[in-house]
């Protein structure tokens, strides 16, 4: 099919609003309450990235499961009668069986590379067949949600703090104030 200029246009433009929405939600962090959230529903939506946490979570604070519309059909259940579809950043461009699609590089993509918006919903947001809600265990030692680290520096580096992995403070890492500075083991 042949591409309507207008329409990559659109693209780029909802692309840039969620951008601006994910920067927003980002700044709202604020207190050791907040990111204890943010990490929770990390926990609950295993297999997104953080922005994509932060934007479903900005909309739905108790998301357990999302999908997309079709995905949600395939497992008996309805997307309820005028609910909105939560926007995400999605690198996807061809469905798989879950109805989310497969990546053109691999399984990680950054919001930062996203070639377009997605539309998910809840488990809250449908009716139908039972669905079981995968078991929420922490991860694996070492492991953190893609793209974790880097929106963390970014949030970090934001505020005017350098944060560098080196040992030599806490096992749980340090902040210098004075210096700005936030210093995290690498093994953390």
């Amino acid at each position: 099919p042949v591409a309507r200029p207008g329409r990559d246009e659109d693209r780029d433009q909802r692309i840039a609003a969620l951008r601006i929405r994910l920067h927003e939600t980002a700044g709202q962090i604020r207190s050791a309450g907040d990111w204890a959230g943010y990490l929770r529903a990390t926990a609950r939506l295993q297999g997104e990235t953080w922005a994509n946490v932060l934007l479903i979570s900005s909309r739905i604070p108790d998301a357990t499961l999302v999908r997309g519309y079709e995905a949600w059909r395939a497992a008996g259940r309805q997307v309820n009668r005028d609910e909105k579809g939560i926007e995400i950043f999605s690198a996807i461009h061809r469905q798989q069986p879950d109805g989310r699609g497969a990546e053109e590089g691999g399984q990680d993509h950054s919001w930062r590379d996203a070639r377009r918006v997605a539309y998910v919903w809840d488990l809250s947001q449908t009716t139908g067949q039972p669905v079981p809600l995968p078991p929420v265990f922490p991860a694996p030692e070492g492991q953190a949600p893609p793209g974790l680290w880097d929106c963390l520096c970014w949030l970090a580096r934001r505020e005017g703090f350098a944060v560098e992995r080196e040992d030599g403070g806490p096992s749980d890492g340090t902040t210098f104030w004075a210096a700005r500075r936030i210093r995290i083991p690498p093994g953390l």
